[in-house]
Formats: C-alpha cells, sequence, structure tokens
C-alpha cells in the first residue's frame, strides 16, 4: 500500500504459487482437482511516504503485511522497526531479510502474526534535538502512528504495539519506551548504540534525552504508581548484545543499572559482534519477543 492505503506494485516482495494435481477415482472415472498452496507469505513494501510537516521533507518508510492480510478484514498488533545510523528504510528488508524471517515465524508459530513498520531516520537519529533543528521523536509520534493507524489495520493499543531497534535504532527504541510507557507493549534493543554517562553537554543526550535520567524517572514512576497506574506503565524489556560486539560494555551497564532501579527486563548475550548477520540472526528472538503474551483469537 501507498501512503493512501492504496493497492501498488513498486518494489513489492512476495513469493509464489504451488499448485497441487490432486487425481481422485470416482466410480469407473477420475476428477483432477487443482489445489493452490500459498506460498507467497508476507509482503513488503518499501515506498510509503508520509509528508511531514514537523520535518520539512517526504519520510520514507517500508512495510510489512502478513501473509493472511488481504484474506480478511481482521486487524493486526504493529512492530516498528528502528535502523541503525547508516541505514534507512530498505535495510530490515533489503540487509536483514524481514520478509523471510517474518514469514518463517509466523508459519512455525513462534510469532504472532503482526504487521512490521520500518521508518526512515535522519542518519539515525531519533530523538528531538533541544535547539529544536531535528524534531524527530514529535515526526514519529505525532505524524508517523497515525498516518500508520490510518491506512493499515493495525491494532490501536497498548497491548498491541511494540518497539525495536539495532544499534542507534536501538538506543531510539529504547528512549521512546522509557518515555512513552503507556504506548508500548514491549521493548527490544539489539546491541544497542546507548551512552549510560549522565552528559552536561548540549549533544541531543541531554536532559529528556538522557538515557541514565529516563531510567531513573521510569523507576520513581513506577514505585509511585497505584497497582492499576502500574500496569500502564509496565514495559516488557529485551536487551540483546553479541559477545564480540564493542557495546558489549555498555549494553551490560544498562543491563545492571536496571537490575538496580528494579526494571524488570531480559539481557540475553550471544555469540557475534555489531554486524548484520548477527541483526539477522537474532531478527527471529525479536518478532517472539515483541507479543509473546498476545492472543490471535
Amino acid at each position: 500500500m501507498d501512503f493512501f492505503g492504496q493497492p501498488h506494485r513498486a518494489r513489492s516482495r512476495t513469493g509464489w504459487w504451488i499448485p497441487l494435481f490432486v487425481v481422485v477415482l470416482i466410480g469407473g472415472g477420475w476428477c483432477v482437482y487443482i489445489i493452490h498452496f500459498d506460498r507467497r507469505g508476507g509482503t513488503v513494501t518499501e515506498n510509503g511516504i508520509v509528508d511531514s510537516k514537523i520535518l520539512g521533507e517526504p519520510m520514507e518508510f517500508s512495510v510489512y503485511l502478513p501473509p493472511d492480510y488481504a484474506l480478511h478484514d481482521k486487524s493486526y498488533p504493529v512492530l516498528y522497526l528502528l535502523h541503525g545510523f547508516t541505514g534507512d528504510h530498505t535495510t530490515y528488508p533489503r540487509k536483514i531479510g524481514v520478509k523471510k524471517v517474518a514469514d518463517e515465524a509466523i508459519r512455525s508459530g513462534k510469532a504472532v502474526s503482526m504487521i512490521i513498520v520500518m521508518p526512515r531516520s535522519r542518519g539515525g537519529m531519533y530523538e528531538n534535538t533541544p535547539n529544536g533543528r531535528h524534531s524527530y521523536e514529535d515526526y514519529f509520534f505525532e505524524e508517523l502512528i497515525p498516518v500508520i493507524e490510518k491506512n493499515y489495520r493495525v491494532l490501536k493499543k497498548k497491548e498491541s504495539r511494540a518497539i525495536s531497534g539495532h544499534s542507534m535504532g536501538g538506543n531510539g527504541a529504547l528512549l521512546y519506551a522509557l518515555k512513552h510507557p503507556t504506548l508500548f507493549e514491549s521493548c527490544c534493543v539489539v546491541g544497542a548504540a546507548i551512552d549510560m554517562n549522565v552528559l552536561e553537554t548540549d549533544a541531543p543526550f541531554t536532559g529528556e534525552n538522557n538515557l541514565p535520567e529516563q531510567l531513573q524517572h521510569t523507576a520513581e514512576a513506577l514505585e509511585a504508581a497505584s497497582p492499576e497506574e502500574r500496569r500502564s506503565l509496565i514495559v516488557r524489556y529485551d536487551i540483546d548484545c553479541g559477545l564480540e560486539d564493542g557495546l558489549l560494555e555498555v549494553n551490560t551497564r544498562l543491563h545492571v543499572r536496571m537490575q538496580e532501579l528494579g526494571i524488570t527486563h531480559e539481557f540475553h548475550q550471544r555469540n557475534g559482534g555489531h554486524t548484520w548477520d548477527y541483526w539477522r540472526k537474532t531478527l527471529p528472538f525479536v518478532l517472539e519477543f515483541a507479543f509473546q503474551n498476545l492472543s490471535e483469537d
């Protein structure tokens, strides 16, 4: 679909149909039935556009639609997947193979059938800067999400919305979940390019974008919340980093700090580094984790 939710063919990646010929004997005769097994899987399109007034330019996004999207009118959970510093909205479709991974995860029952949105950032940065020159976070929540929810059949509730990313995208995903916990069911970051130092500069990671401050604020909010309020603030977090990743030390510090603050999360270390191969290998776990408590009823 394009920006207006209309079907299109540009850069659409699908698979194929396999016909099965079945011969059935009926009395003295026979009949041939042709059964088509749908092997196309889901569909990825790379030319979604948001004409952003906040950023002052058209912003592209890619979308993965699950295999059964066109077969009925039901709505789906949605995962927002953020690329790294050198990537764009085509990173997951082209370099990580999101269609193949998602098709297999859904087919095997390890992941629920979902829509995956992969937006383009500006150089991998996902925050609003203090000087007001870069307001990507405002764009994400005020323009991108509304466009997706208007033009695609996504479930519009916390339990059906997840966010993930690798490298700089991991930093963006983590900050978004910490700052907007009532919007996300889960957050999974892979090899996140984060800074655990409390900075006192005019860099993008100061103030509301400072990760240690956001972690502290999250812990205090959870502690002060009533049981009912607490349920709306809880996000399931997963931190994943390769044993050969140069960012392992800082991701381990994140894990330790979240433990100290009582912020429930999972922490996984696997063989591998800060590479396409590692992000490709971990994507099935991301998809499984995103909505593991959601029923597809």
